[in-house]
């Protein structure tokens, strides 16, 4: 199957990333979408019969040359079905928001400010994370701030993002995370601007990779 996107646009990605959203069972295209005048949307592309189409997408950013980068897909809200955050122009405004499939619409259901997950001119795009940080059985999100000197460790609770921790880090975040274990609960190794790696959990302070017992 081949979808080509009309003159006006263009797909702003390097990794399509494939999920089902809409509860099908079936994995659909999650990109996105940069319009030459308005900036980038966050496209869902998926199989309709017999042809791959965009089933859905965000309304764009409103200005050319302004980005949008994907943290991850949960169920945040409950519903039993993917849900999907993303940072509006990580670069500018920093602004984390949670969107859901609605009636085959994408609705926001929550936002908050003070975030980045990249460093301008990096091929690193994972700078954020979504485990149970807290061990409530949902899902949450790490994140920097938007100076990328604090990590914040947010979930969506009552209908709207919260900070469940937050920490000072020694040099700011500059490399994709990963979901590590710390004493049988989530944690998240970071690479540091200098070139430092760090573990950090919400049950603990910070420690130096090499030297990270795993106690809380």
């Amino acid at each position: 199957m081949r979808f080509r996107l009309p003159k006006d646009s263009v797909f702003e990605d390097r990794t399509p990333r494939l999920v089902d959203i809409d509860g099908d069972g079936q994995a659909e295209i999650v990109t996105i979408r940069t319009y030459e005048r308005s900036g980038a949307a966050l496209a869902v592309l998926g199989i309709r019969g017999k042809d791959l189409e965009i089933i859905a997408e965000t309304p764009p950013i409103g200005t050319p040359f302004r980005w949008l980068n994907p943290i991850g897909f949960a169920d945040f809200n409950g519903d039993g079905k993917n849900d999907i955050a993303i940072v509006v122009t990580p670069h500018i405004r920093g602004e984390l928001q949670i969107w859901t499939l609605r009636d085959g619409k994408l609705e926001m259901i929550a936002d908050t400010d003070d975030v980045s997950n990249h460093v301008f001119g990096s091929r690193h795009l994972k700078l954020s994370a979504i485990a149970d940080f807290s061990g409530d059985g949902r899902p949450d999100i790490v994140v920097p701030s938007r100076d990328r000197r604090r990590l914040r460790f947010l979930t969506f609770t009552r209908g709207n993002i919260e900070e469940l921790a937050e920490m000072r880090l020694p040099a700011p975040a500059a490399e994709d995370f990963k979901v590590v274990s710390v004493e049988g609960r989530p944690g998240v190794k970071i690479g540091l601007a200098g070139g430092r790696t760090v573990v950090v959990s919400p049950c603990r302070d910070i420690q130096d990779w090499e030297q990270a017992d795993g106690s809380c």
